[in-house]
């Protein structure tokens, strides 16, 4: 019941967040104090920290905007198209955020999290489907979901940490070289830091996942143990 509560507290806070944020869409899409579109402030970004042989490439209307670190030498910056050619506080937010990504992983190793968090999140799933592939009850099916929660949390922290890092990297770097105004400021904080809410409700549905595939090796029991029953009775 406890457990209930939590995730129903949970998707109403993403509610209210939402509309929060639906209500910051005006200022998030007012132009930059640098006039400068994404792929001129990542640009910018990269070469202040002597990155100029990383990449910055448009990305497809659907894909997210991200740091790739395992395409290309150096690793690649994709932005979408409504952020590669655009002018406003978002784009400033978004590209700066990427580039906080990349700076860490390349000149800040103790603050990137990148690989860590990569690995937790493919041990997470492995361990999971593993723990479906045989599903039964056994205490190897147990032991699989309970050594699972493990990595499943520390992809949550660790995550959460990596974003974290990018972000106040993507703003010290926006104040360092003069790409943000002081009124500014404030709005791509905030832009920001609401986007590690929708980064910890995206890690929610992981660890909701990991209670369904534990919820499925539970009903299996029970319905193995009631055919088993159904079985002997019909047998004796």
């Amino acid at each position: 019941m406890k457990n209930l509560i939590f995730r129903l507290g949970f998707i109403w806070l993403c509610y209210k967040h939402g509309q929060w944020r639906q209500n910051l869409e005006p200022k998030f899409n007012r132009p930059v104090f640098c006039r400068k579109t994404g792929h001129e402030i990542a640009r910018t970004i990269l070469d202040a920290n002597k990155l100029s042989a990383l990449p910055v490439l448009e990305g497809s209307i659907n894909t997210a905007n991200v740091f790739k670190s395992r395409k290309g030498r150096y690793g690649t910056i994709y932005l979408n198209p409504k952020h590669y050619n655009n002018q406003s506080l978002r784009t400033l937010a978004v590209a700066a955020h990427e580039c906080g990504h990349a700076i860490n992983f390349h000149l800040n190793k103790k603050e990137s999290f990148l690989f860590i968090s990569t690995y937790t999140y493919i041990i997470f799933a492995i361990i999971c489907i593993l723990a479906l592939f045989t599903i039964s009850f056994s205490k190897t099916n147990i032991w699989l979901f309970m050594i699972g929660a493990v990595p499943g949390l520390l992809l949550i922290i660790f995550g959460f940490l990596e974003e974290k890092g990018a972000t106040y990297q993507g703003i010290r770097m926006l104040q360092k070289n003069n790409l943000i105004g002081d009124e500014e400021k404030d709005f791509v904080k905030q832009y920001l830091n609401s986007n590690l809410l929708d980064y910890v409700y995206k890690y929610f549905l992981y660890i909701s996942w990991w209670n369904g595939c534990m919820a499925l090796v539970i009903v299996a029991k029970i319905v193995q143990t009631n055919f088993k029953g159904i079985y002997f009775k019909i047998i004796s």
